[in-house]
């Protein structure tokens, strides 16, 4: 069983998150010595009253985040390091206490980089802040334990999504101790090689997790595990390169019940085979799963995917395997025509004062089909950079605590948002601007239903603009098509507009006027949306010839996908054949110019299943076959 992952907001950060407060500003001192083209970092580690802190750890890393060493503070509560000149950020941590990144930061992204010049003395202080901690037990049933990392990810605000790790090697049971952690409310989790990932208190659903809430200098105790003997399933696949319709060897593929890094002991990896098949003997769980060509060279160079066919991992399908299931077709398309290493860069910053906002997620979508493809958070400055992308038409929407959600750069509706188009080169932006969302007049109120002509719609994006075409308020749908906008309301004159993808957008026809004595609750606000037809500019790579590519997967079990490359848009049939020759089952599909997906569900035209063996394909009126295996 395949679901949609639900929890994407909470895994836009790291998997591990390394934290100090550095109090003092940084002075670059004139202390010189002889090494080189080195320069020294030194400082002092102290608590909030200025008691000096022994055996604390200052951590030191290139801006991309890769960690390069560390230094402990000594008897003095004194640190030095010597470093090459660069930039570095710098993290720092001791027992119970919360830890941060260089300056006042809980996210790497978001920190302040530390200038380091050849024969230079930087020096820094550093004040940590002492934290709350969570405690309990973890029961194996297994004599020979294992080493499992026990995680608390924060669910509000301030700091959503910050998390913090603790590995642990736990026998049979075993205590643990997680501390250092900001105030606020948090759901913890436990995840080990060859177990199942647990939420407290024993589920393994997030949303059913108990929420904890952590107040600074406290301990919790007996948030406690008890794990369940594994259990396992299978998962397989194939990659395909649909560029020339082959398989794909040697491709790394990673499943994972977390975030997909190298501090995930639960992570498993395997390897395409010679046909671009793949196969995992897993525990029983929920799973990110990922194909990577590592070091291969291919004429596309490298490329990381994530099923289905996104390019970030907080935007991943999420692969349910239960105990005893072989989840099948979990397979990866890739164009080798594509360089799948370019990236869109830019910065948001408020449009009412031209602050940089910080902590907003930015999601690149495939414009054709509205697909979320890849994400990434701002900085501190306001500056992101979604990677992994390859050629093709994107639109960005920014959305964040306190933001109104919008496209870039800065519009309401999907249709009015800028094009992004990549090809060959990866794309920098100017500056966008990001509306924040005020508290407005409690009591007012706007609601209403958006539907089409056929059905009620599900999170369709609701905005109230005022008589000065400022959006203040924003809301959205839920499955029943309703929506309600409180948040962001004064008492006023309003338009109602509603968007979403693959329909025109569209006002509510009037003006909505709300105040508190005599209107407070406008209701029956409802829109209708129309589906658009999508017609922009964007030239695609166009095949000299219509040609088959092949299907996948092959051997297949139950259904195979069938690839074909046309010229132009046209209506295809697409004729299946048995090893003597009879027409088996003749599909009829709309093609558009490029590379077209038909399935075959392995019925003739009866609608009966087909028997194992070997069978053909070719489109009506073409002498090109393909041959296809199927095996039950």
């Amino acid at each position: 069983m395949i679901i949609n992952r639900a929890i994407k907001s909470l895994a836009i950060i790291p998997a591990i998150m390394v934290f100090i407060v550095l109090g003092a500003d940084i002075t670059y001192g004139l202390s010189y010595y002889n090494s080189g083209e080195g320069g020294s970092v030194q400082g002092v580690v102290c608590d909030e009253s200025g008691v000096r802190i022994v055996d604390a750890i200052v951590g030191f890393y290139t801006l991309d985040g890769t960690y390069i060493d560390s230094a402990i503070t000594g008897t003095t509560g004194e640190f030095y390091k010597d470093l090459p000149a660069g930039e570095y950020r710098i993290s720092g941590w001791a027992s119970g206490f919360i830890k941060e990144y260089y300056s006042n930061a809980y996210f790497m992204d978001s920190s302040t980089p530390v200038k380091l010049f050849p024969k230079v003395n930087v020096r820094i202080s550093i004040a940590l802040k002492r934290g709350g901690v969570i405690k309990g037990q973890v029961v194996t049933h297994n004599p020979n334990g294992g080493k499992f990392t026990i995680s608390a990810i924060k669910i509000d605000n301030p700091h959503f999504g910050w998390q913090c790790d603790r590995l642990v090697l736990v026998y049979e049971n075993g205590q643990y101790s997680l501390g250092g952690l900001l105030a606020g409310h948090y759901k913890v989790f436990i995840r080990g090689d060859g177990y199942q990932t647990q939420y407290y208190p024993m589920v393994q659903n997030y949303y059913q997790a108990a929420i904890i809430n952590v107040v600074d200098s406290q301990v919790i105790n007996n948030i406690n595990f008890d794990l369940f003997l594994p259990s396992y399933g299978q998962v397989s696949g194939q990659v395909m390169d649909i560029g020339s319709g082959l398989p794909l060897s040697d491709i790394e593929i990673f499943a994972s019940q977390w975030s997909p890094n190298n501090n995930n002991p639960g992570i498993c990896v395997a390897q395409t085979d010679a046909n671009g098949h793949y196969e995992f003997n897993i525990v029983a769980g929920n799973y990110i799963i990922s194909a990577r060509s590592g070091d291969l060279q291919l004429s596309g160079g490298e490329f990381l995917v994530y099923y289905d066919g996104r390019f970030s991992s907080t935007l991943a399908d999420i692969v349910c395997v239960e105990p005893g299931q072989s989840v099948t077709d979990i397979n990866f398309n890739v164009d080798l025509r594509k360089n799948y290493n370019q990236f869109i860069s830019g910065a948001l910053f408020n449009e009412r004062g031209g602050a940089p906002i910080a902590g907003a997620r930015i999601t690149a979508s495939d414009y054709f089909s509205g697909k979320r493809l890849a994400c990434a958070v701002t900085s501190n400055t306001g500056d992101f950079q979604i990677s992994n992308l390859s050629d093709g038409a994107y639109l960005l929407q920014y959305s964040g605590y306190g933001l109104i959600p919008a496209f870039w750069p800065g519009v309401w509706g999907w249709q009015q948002a800028e094009i992004i188009r990549i090809s060959g080169g990866s794309v920098e932006l100017y500056n966008g601007g990001a509306i924040t969302q005020d508290y407005g007049t409690p009591g007012l109120s706007i609601s209403g239903k958006v539907e089409c002509p056929d059905s009620v719609l599900a999170n369709v994006r609701v905005y109230a603009v005022n008589m000065g075409n400022d959006m203040v308020a924003f809301g959205r749908t839920d499955y029943m098509g309703n929506y309600n906008l409180s948040s962001g309301i004064t008492e006023g004159a309003y338009t109602i507009f509603a968007d979403l993808y693959g329909f025109d957008g569209a006002y509510y026809p009037g003006i909505v006027a709300v105040d508190l004595l005599e209107n407070p609750h406008v209701d029956n606000v409802d829109i209708v949306l129309i589906p658009s037809v999508l017609d922009i500019d964007v030239q695609p790579i166009l095949p000299q010839e219509d040609r088959l590519l092949g299907n996948y997967p092959n051997p297949f079990n139950g259904g195979t996908t069938l690839l074909f490359e046309s010229r132009v848009e046209s209506n295809r049939k697409f004729e299946i054949y048995d090893i003597t020759g009879r027409l088996c089952r003749t599909l009829t599909a709309r093609v558009r110019p490029g590379i077209n997906e038909i399935y075959w569900d392995g019925t003739d035209d009866s609608h009966k299943k087909v028997a194992s063996g070997i069978y053909f394909y070719r489109v009506f009126g073409a002498n090109q076959a393909r041959k296809m295996s199927l095996i039950k």
